[in-house]
């Protein structure tokens, strides 16, 4: 119609550091805003193009020491939803997939509400982890992509090195099936302390090596 609309909600819950926290997507008049906050993940759904948002569902909460992070979300032809992001705790971290379904139509046939799945863990990692920020497609055929990646810190306290690890990876569904879970691509690093030796020479010179 040319027209603008535009609407406005507040956000209490805080986002978790300096995480990139919120995603959307939309198709047609239906506008899904999701935000990680410190200790949950919430869904804001607007049928009507933003201008109002009509429902809010909380898709799933952090224990008592954890956070989540990194929302990653996608809607597919017939309006399902994708909604992934991490939650983290002490000993690690989790990707977790809630997906959403339309349960409700208007007379034209455009969602008016939504159900959801409960969380599924899709990868689990132990450690401190940093996630970097994921991709979700699906194709037209109902087959559901999730790209993501992180980076581990192990600290061993025999040799004093820190071994950084960073995975690449992707899950894939096809429809009808269940995930299958990749390994794409991994770096493996070591970091080691520097250290100096000096060996005295002649001429009053010295020779200085490092490692």
């Amino acid at each position: 119609t040319g027209l603008v609309t535009g609407g406005a909600s507040l956000e209490p819950n805080p986002d978790f550091g300096n995480w990139r926290d919120h995603e959307v997507a939309a198709l047609y008049n239906v506008l899904a805003l999701v935000h990680c906050g410190f200790s949950e993940v919430t869904l804001r759904l607007s049928f009507d193009r933003g201008a109002t948002f009509g429902q809010t569902a909380t898709l799933a909460r952090a224990g008592p020491d954890g956070a989540t992070h990194l929302a990653a979300i996608e809607m597919a032809a017939d309006y399902s939803l994708a909604v992934a992001f991490w939650q983290s705790h002490p000993g690690g971290a989790e990707l977790l997939l809630v997906e959403g379904h339309a349960s409700q139509f208007d007379a034209g046939g455009s969602p008016t509400r939504f159900t959801f799945d409960a969380p599924r863990v899709l990868y689990g990692t132990t450690g401190d982890v940093a996630p970097v920020i994921m991709g979700v497609a699906w194709s037209a055929g109902g087959d559901l992509v999730i790209g993501y990646g992180f980076t581990t810190f192990a600290w061993n306290e025999t040799t004093f090195e820190t071994t950084v690890t960073t995975q690449f990876r992707c899950a894939v569904r096809l429809f009808g099936e269940d995930f299958t879970d990749r390994l794409l691509e991994e770096d493996v690093t070591v970091a080691r302390d520097p250290s100096v030796a000096v060996v005295g020479v002649a001429n009053n010179r010295s020779m200085v090596t490092s490692e």
